[in-house]
């Protein structure tokens, strides 16, 4: 009852904190340019209509998304101790073992892009197909942190 109400809210209240300390401005060169242009035009993302399952992505294909367009949600589903220890700059906290309770709130927009990580890519798997079954539209699978070689924050 009670426990259930205020995990949310604290997820909430980490979600600000976190979208406030990691807000970013970025430039795209030509080149990048270039590949984003290429990399949207022959990269499938998963829909509604999809029954092949998950889109995995390489974290060059996640980084470049998540530059090219501000309004992705970058989801970690690890443990909320996973998080602290070490994340992706904008990521927001979804722990696996309570994502059907807290993506209604967390992630209200179904049709939102949406790119999952966690430690491996075995949760983050299982995260995708959770979330697709609950009717959002657009997830990418990135798999694990350990493969992620940009900027994190500890």
């Amino acid at each position: 009852g009670v426990i259930l109400r205020i995990r949310p809210l604290f997820f909430i209240v980490l979600l600000s904190v976190v979208l406030i300390s990691c807000s970013k401005t970025s430039s795209i060169s030509e080149a990048t340019s270039s590949m984003l242009t290429s990399f949207e035009t022959t990269t499938p993302i998963i829909t509604s209509t999809t029954t092949n399952g998950p889109i995995r992505i390489s974290a060059l294909e996640g980084k470049a998304l998540l530059d090219a367009n501000p309004n992705i949600i970058l989801v970690d589903v690890r443990t909320i101790d996973e998080f602290l220890e070490v994340r992706i700059p904008g990521a927001i906290s979804a722990p696996l073992a309570d994502l059907v309770l807290v993506a209604e709130n967390l992630l209200p927009d179904k049709n939102a892009i949406y790119i999952i990580y966690c430690r491996t890519g075995n949760k983050s798997a299982e995260a995708v197909r959770m979330l697709f079954e609950l009717g959002y539209t657009t997830l990418y699978d990135m798999g694990g942190i350990y493969s992620w070689p940009y900027e994190t924050i500890s």
